[in-house]
């Protein structure tokens, strides 16, 4: 017996499927102390809200934006290390709130980086963003505007895979993810169970500076600490929702 080139390449996508799936808990990213721009890379974490909404039914759930049926959005941007840890809380610089919402516009904001914990228009809507922007965002190196920005503008150029865009609701194989993102090594994929939950990409940064430079193949800690998706994933669809 002896393998086709097809099946070779399938043989190996369900081996490291195998391996991942064995290995994604056996480590953990710790935090460390650190000065901001003091960190090896960037982890653009984006989410897909109707698996986080189906499963949690969180306020910020029940008036779903249109958007979030058929589009990743974004959880954060992160400084990492590379090797299991990332610095946290780098500086005591508090968000500048309106600043944000009059760069960027509070629609936008909502559309692209959403915060499901709480309803829109509560007081407390920018808890999220002021807890991303003091722990991962102090330790970038850029000011407040270029962090956000930054995140905001890789969402939109790296986007949503075609194959999630058309199976909403089914199933699609990991590979065609990998690929929409650069093939092999370059998307980490976060599951609950069989649903895709989140994915990661990883940027190289400019040193002195903190600019997000070109996509990087991810480096083997973290994909073994935050990749947990099999080779079939299913694609949840937003479920309706009433208040």
């Amino acid at each position: 017996f002896s393998h086709t080139p097809m099946s070779n390449i399938l043989f190996a996508s369900l081996i490291k499927c195998l391996f991942i799936l064995a290995l994604s808990s056996e480590t953990n990213r710790t935090y460390v102390d650190a000065r901001a721009d003091d960190f090896n890379l960037y982890i653009l974490a984006m989410s897909w809200k109707p698996e986080w909404c189906n499963q949690k039914g969180t306020p910020g759930c029940m008036k779903p934006n249109l958007y979030w049926e058929n589009n990743l959005t974004l959880h954060g941007l992160w400084p990492d290390n590379g090797d299991g840890t990332y610095p946290t809380y780098c500086t005591k610089e508090a968000l500048d709130y309106q600043l944000l919402v009059e760069t960027f516009g509070v629609e936008n904001l909502i559309k692209y980086w959403p915060n499901i914990q709480k309803s829109e228009g509560s007081e407390d809507y920018d808890e999220f963003w002021v807890h991303e922007w003091s722990k991962h965002g102090s330790c970038s190196g850029m000011s407040q505007i270029d962090y956000f920005g930054t995140a905001l503008e890789l969402l939109k150029t790296v986007g949503t895979p075609d194959a999630m865009q058309g199976n909403i609701g089914g199933v699609v194989y990991r590979n065609d993810i990998e690929y929409f993102y650069g093939g092999d090594g370059m998307a980490i994929l976060n599951c609950q169970g069989d649903q895709l939950s989140q994915i990661m990409l990883c940027f190289d940064k400019e040193i002195g500076t903190g600019r997000v430079m070109d996509q990087i193949p991810c480096p083997e800690p973290v994909i073994l600490n935050d990749d947990s998706c099999e080779c079939d994933i299913r694609i949840d669809k937003l479920e309706e929702r009433f208040e």
